[in-house]
């Protein structure tokens, strides 16, 4: 930088004594200001210092204001707020490049005149606004991917009092006019039906031994939606598409269920080969029973093939009578829809580097189905705690020859409590990229992006080692539903969080979120 014969320097304080460039700069690198201070233009410091003090003393009180930091997390994430925190980055960058520059210029005045800056000072001053633009430049990075990470959730659906389904109809679709044409039955297989239609919806309420839904409450001015029966209710699904199937089948539907009082949580597992499960009233008349009578992990691509039928665009027809169904089915108001596809579970373990993960007992499969579909392999995975890869991860909670659905099932919601252990941002910020880029093409949630604070601040309360965990299966519940199994699921999931927590499990997840 060539010397300005006609510089002034500015009003000092006190008697001025040359001060090393390199030294102000640095000062001016930590604290905007502070080296201009040190170089004896303390007034000139000050006021360079006020943006900065204003800035930090703003983050400060938003912090302390919070009523906890994951109302506060999840303000910041939402899309205004990250839009203008990526231009005021920008700002920043630009202000305290000028501080830098500013502090070298005024401890390189003496007596009106600019001194000549040595080769070290000219390095430390380009290394200084190197490592200020890289640092910013990080921060913008890292601010403008969790933008495009936000554009997952959709908006508020209308009225702003229930999950968006993306397709501008109410939750609340009228029944179907007519039912759609459905397979042929035969006389013996019609009598059952009718006889298990007789037995789940009897003509007098009073004996009715699976009451409707109760109506959801009418939220008070302030109250999210989903806080109105005082649970957070989440399905959770896991699409398996690929080589060897048409369609998406919902092979992994589970029901997460938060008390928002205790912040205690249960997770409730629904095998795919459930049979018979009763429909909800909007959908009863589409077949005799009342019921779905293929397996539930079909309903999702029924539907979305029924636009006849079933509300909503695309996919979100099936997402909705899947969410619909399993609500009615354990008698809760579902509040939101998270769904992964398994090759995405696949991405996501391969960009943490491998999912550690306690493998209870020895798995062994010789007829795994591999990954291009091209025929099957040996499986074996042996029992402790381990690192897997994204394939093997999945094997773990994909395969069922050795037992069954329902053993697969439990170890499923092992890889989950596994899968959230890891995601926290020590391990999910060098990979953020990455991570949207998997989520934004196998993930699809219908939860609303101005929820995320009171869920935030939610799931941050929830102590993860102490999560109960059940699965719907045999002897206690029959694979073809009974009037009996409704009402024992309806029970299992409304006495959730009677009695004692479960004992800690030292594999779980840390509590909250933000720990790494």
């Amino acid at each position: 930088m060539a010397d300005s014969p006609g510089f002034t320097r500015p009003v000092t304080d006190e008697p001025h004594s040359a001060r090393s460039p390199s030294v102000a700069a640095i000062l001016s690198f930590l604290v905007p200001g502070l080296g201009q201070g040190w170089a004896g233009a303390r007034r000139r410091g000050a006021l360079v210092a006020v943006p900065f003090i204003a800035f930090v003393a703003l983050v400060l009180v938003a912090l302390f204001s919070s009523p906890d930091r994951g109302s506060f997390v999840g303000l910041m994430l939402q899309p205004t707020v990250l839009l203008g925190f990526f231009a005021l980055n920008l700002v920043l960058l630009l202000y305290r490049s000028w501080a830098i520059l500013d502090a070298d210029r005024v401890a390189r005045g003496v007596n009106g005149r600019l001194t000549p800056r040595s080769g070290v000072a000219t390095v430390v001053l380009a290394v200084l606004l190197l490592f200020t633009v890289g640092l910013h430049g990080v921060v913008g990075y890292v601010d403008w991917n969790g933008y495009d990470a936000i554009g997952l959730f959709p908006g508020d659906a209308p009225g702003g009092n229930g999950p968006n389904y993306g397709d501008g109809i109410a939750d609340t679709a009228a029944e179907p006019e007519a039912a759609p044409d459905e397979p042929a039955e035969s006389p013996a297989a019609s009598a059952a039906l009718n006889e298990l239609a007789a037995s789940m919806y009897p003509a007098t309420a009073s004996d009715d031994p699976t009451p409707s839904p109760s109506p959801t409450p009418t939220p008070t001015p302030g109250t999210p939606y989903w806080a109105t029966d005082g649970r957070l209710n989440v399905l959770l699904i896991g699409g398996d598409a690929g080589p060897g199937r048409v369609g998406l089948r919902t092979d992994t539907m589970i029901l997460l269920t938060v008390d928002l009082k205790t912040a205690r949580a249960a997770m409730f597992g629904f095998p795919r080969n459930l049979q018979n499960v009763p429909l909800p009233p909007k959908y009863q008349s589409l077949y005799k029973c009342r019921c779905f009578p293929d397996l539930l992990n079909a309903l999702y691509r029924y539907a979305s093939s029924r636009p006849d039928v079933f509300p909503g665009n695309g996919a979100t027809r099936g997402y909705r009578a899947l969410s619909d169904t399993i609500g009615y089915l354990a008698n809760v108001k579902i509040d939101g829809v998270v769904s992964v596809d398994l090759n995405g579970f696949v991405k996501v373990v391969t960009a943490l580097g491998g999912l550690w993960i306690n493998v209870p007992y020895r798995i062994y499969d010789k007829a795994y189905p591999k990954e291009d579909g091209s025929g099957t392999k040996v499986l074996i995975i042996e029992p402790g705690y381990q690192k897997l890869n994204g394939s093997m991860a999945l094997a773990f909670a994909r395969t069922r020859h050795q037992d069954s659905d329902y053993g697969r099932m439990q170890r499923q919601q092992l890889t989950l409590l596994a899968v959230r252990k890891q995601l926290n941002p020590c391990s999910m910020l060098p990979r953020l990229p990455q991570l949207v880029k998997i989520a934004k093409d196998n993930l699809w949630t219908n939860i609303p992006v101005s929820q995320l604070p009171g869920l935030i601040a939610l799931a941050d309360r929830v102590d993860t080692s102490r999560i109960s965990k059940r699965t719907f299966v045999p002897p206690t519940i029959n694979e073809h539903i009974t009037a009996s199994d409704v009402t024992k699921i309806r029970k299992a999931v409304r006495d959730a969080f009677k009695g004692a927590a479960p004992l800690p499990d030292e594999t779980a997840p840390p509590n909250g979120l933000f720990g790494c």
